[in-house]
């Protein structure tokens, strides 16, 4: 179907009750008929409104469990709207006027009125960024459209369409023309990109943050970054060639900026607004370009002055560890971490592969917090030798921990101990330090992940002729972001879905096959993700030489007994604080997230520990700026533009050099082009809106690039023009003694 095939919403299903009431398509052909020759009768005219919009089964989780339906619009109904339009129109000759509502936008209006849809209403998109002045760019958008083919009128421009298409035969005929132009269009559809379910993810654009009244303040990737970075702040100096400033911009806020820079899941790029126009900004490969541009360890001055005699241990030199440390040591405490491995960088350092993240990035942040005055210790792990109290004899005032969650879980099998079913972070872990065995023959790896996805393409970079990845789940559902699912498929891994493991066959003492179970999806789960169900009776063998098992991963909680157990793991409070005084939690320790999200819980750590020690509030913490939402931001302002596209090694080059680098870093020229393409909502880009509307000069315009606009508010008439022009939504109008005031963290 056009819907579920064409278009990928494989997750939606159109009931048959949706439709039982209704007439069906023989029907209500003879019914337009109808009311056609009675219009011409009374001397008036019929058309029909397509298409509304469509009833589907509700599987969101936002609408009650009983209501069992919900309606679809916008994207998907584009292309059934236009196929159904398109039969309608083709029925009838082309004389049947039709009004379409289905997904229509400013950028597919001039399409639809070449294709004789007498008139384009919509809602939706109004809904949307930009509310009721997207109306101005359907207007914009087709008088373009028009005059490129120097169109005088719509009929001239149904004629022209057809004529640039090839269709010479209806480029004479208005009406022939625009169902020729309708029909073509229909029919393209099905494979346009903007159409398709997986090119925009616009899931995770809202946000949970209360409404105010005064809306329009910070930007929404900062909004959805874990710690909180200025991006529109660095996309700034970076198009303006401030690298220096660039650099500090993402340091003030980032211990661990180098390291993110490649192992970073980017969520920040979801709500970008420019998700709602073209496509999200490159934010990830913006900070990766940046740090490749730092050229020197940068001590901020807080950290000259002399050290405090207050001393901080941190157990785990991970993510969440070495951002607690820098931060500590930024503001003069004495820190001290203890790392169980060899080696610090935590699941960085130890298990992403090579070929994913270069080690130089965990050296870099590794130089600056060491230069910052924090003492790493490798090989010292929590237990007999390391327990809490005994950091507290030692006369550390505050401990921090960061253990990470280090052993991978079992499948929960029986037989899987057997040789030939091997853990995959140990498995990474081998690969990393260049000791892993070869992988020769087939490899089944189970989970749905980023460490199964990199257990799988690292099985083939050791040998393995033929590597599947074996889910439970859908691909909807898999928790690996797209990149890396696309990555292993680009490399001939091969996804098996809605498949549970349920036992082992072993020769002697090897596993040589495993049992799994088909699944269907059921009701949603605590994660939000619909729980897969066994389906009786369908259990089948996969035969493997190795099968690895990427399923999830836990915490060690030897030495950590006072915080933390194996059940509920380490408890924190939103300050990250544990029940214990003057102990703190954070990372995988106290629960499996991203790594962005275990530098966050480091620097909020941080903080909490260098308020407690000042004795002062921590309430700064819960009144963060409110975020510019899509809807105060003009989109028609800013042209659509492309993601800058990131070079990769060839999939055919990847094995040659297993470890080498696959994606590469952004050139100048890239990166500037790149942070043009910011819409810096919330910030001020200089653009000289504001300035060009005020008729009473209040507004001062900078002479300097970087410095901001400023305003003389004794001048100013509260016209409103500045805020209502302002493209970005950086300028807000308030009553005197009526201003919010925004804390932010520091």
């Amino acid at each position: 179907s056009i819907l579920n095939d064409e278009l990928g919403y494989t997750e939606v299903v159109v009931p048959d009750a949706a439709f039982e009431h209704d007439p069906c398509y023989q029907d209500a052909l003879e019914l337009i008929g109808d009311l056609r020759e009675t219009a011409e009768q009374h001397g008036v005219q019929f058309g029909v409104k397509l298409s509304n919009t469509l009833e589907v089964v509700n599987h969101r989780t936002v609408f009650a469990a009983s209501e069992q339906q919900m309606y679809l619009s916008g994207r998907p109904l584009h292309a059934l709207t236009a196929n159904i339009a398109a039969d309608l129109a083709t029925e009838f000759g082309g004389e049947l006027l039709i009004s379409f509502a289905g997904g229509a936008n400013a950028f597919n209006a001039p399409d639809l009125i070449a294709a004789g849809m007498s008139t384009v209403t919509t809602c939706s998109d109004l809904l949307g960024p930009g509310g009721y002045l997207r109306l101005l760019q359907y207007i914009d958008h087709t008088a373009k459209a028009m005059e490129e083919l120097g169109a005088r009128d719509i009929g001239q421009f149904a004629c022209l369409t057809a004529e640039r298409r090839g269709a010479g035969e209806a480029a004479g005929d208005a009406r022939r023309a625009a169902l020729d132009n309708l029909r073509a269009y229909a029919a393209a559809l099905g494979a346009e990109r903007t159409l398709h379910r997986d090119t925009f993810d616009r899931s995770h654009t809202k946000n949970n943050r209360a409404l105010e009244p005064f809306d329009c303040i910070e930007a929404p990737c900062a909004a959805g970054c874990a710690i909180d970075q200025e991006v529109p702040e660095y996309m700034r100096a970076v198009r303006q060639g401030r690298l220096a400033d660039a650099v500090a911009i993402t340091r003030l806020d980032n211990q661990m900026a180098a390291s993110l820079g490649q192992a970073c899941d980017h969520l920040c790029e979801w709500p970008c607004v420019r998700t709602h126009h073209d496509q999200p900004l490159a934010i990830r490969e913006i900070k990766r370009y940046i740090m490749e541009h730092e050229v020197s360890v940068a001590v901020p001055r807080e950290a000259e002055r002399a050290a405090r005699e207050t001393r901080v241990a941190i157990i785990g030199a991970g993510p969440c560890g070495l951002s607690a440390a820098g931060f500590l040591a930024e503001a003069g405490y004495r820190v001290e971490l203890f790392e169980a491995h060899d080696y610090a960088g935590g699941m960085v350092a130890g298990t992403i592969p090579l070929f994913r993240a270069s080690p130089a990035v965990v050296e870099q942040d590794l130089r600056r917090i060491e230069a910052l005055g924090a003492r790493i210790h490798t090989g010292v792990a929590a237990g007999p030798g390391l327990m809490l109290g005994d950091l507290r004899a030692r006369g550390f005032d505050y401990v921090v921990v960061a253990a990470g969650a280090q052993v991978g879980l079992p499948l929960g099998i029986e037989g899987e101990e057997g040789a030939g079913v091997l853990d995959g972070l140990e498995l990474l872990r081998a690969a990393r330090r260049g000791s892993a065995h070869a992988l020769c023959g087939r490899v089944g790896v189970i989970g749905g992940g980023d460490v199964a996805m990199d257990c799988a393409r690292t099985a083939q970079r050791l040998g393995a002729s033929e590597v599947s990845i074996l889910y439970r789940r859908t691909r909807v559902e898999m928790p690996a972001i797209d990149e890396e699912i696309e990555g292993a498929e680009e490399e001939g891994v091969t996804i098996d879905l809605l498949t549970a493991p349920v036992g082992i066959v072993k020769d002697g003492h090897r596993a040589t096959k495993m049992v799994f179970q088909k699944c269907e999806l059921g009701e949603p789960d605590s994660s939000g993700r619909r729980r897969p169900v066994p389906i009786e009776g369908s259990e089948f063998e996969v035969e493997a030489d190795f099968f690895i098992a990427a399923i999830s991963q836990s915490p060690v909680f030897d030495g950590l007994d006072a915080v933390g157990n194996p059940k509920d793991w380490v408890k924190t409070d939103k300050y990250m604080q544990t029940e214990t005084d003057n102990v703190y939690g954070g990372g995988d320790v106290i629960n499996l997230g991203l790594v962005v999200d275990a530098v966050a819980h480091g620097r909020l750590a941080a903080d909490t520990i260098h308020e407690n020690f000042r004795s002062l509030s921590h309430d700064k913490f819960t009144n963060p700026p409110p975020i510019v939402e899509v809807d105060k931001v003009k989109l028609g302002f800013y042209e659509e533009s492309k993601v800058c596209e990131q070079e990769h090694l060839p999939a055919a080059e990847r094995f040659s050099d297993p470890d080498k680098e696959i994606a590469k870093g952004l050139t100048s020229v890239q990166a500037v082009e790149e942070a043009k393409r910011c819409m810096s909502c919330g910030f001020c880009f200089e653009c000289g809106e504001c300035w060009s509307y005020c008729q009473d000069q209040a507004v001062i315009k900078p002479l300097i690039a970087g410095e901001k606009y400023k305003f003389k508010l004794e001048f100013c008439n509260g016209c409103k023009k500045c805020a209502e022009q302002c493209p970005c939504g950086y300028i807000e109008m308030h009553m005197p003694g009526a201003e919010p005031e925004y804390d932010k963290l520091s």
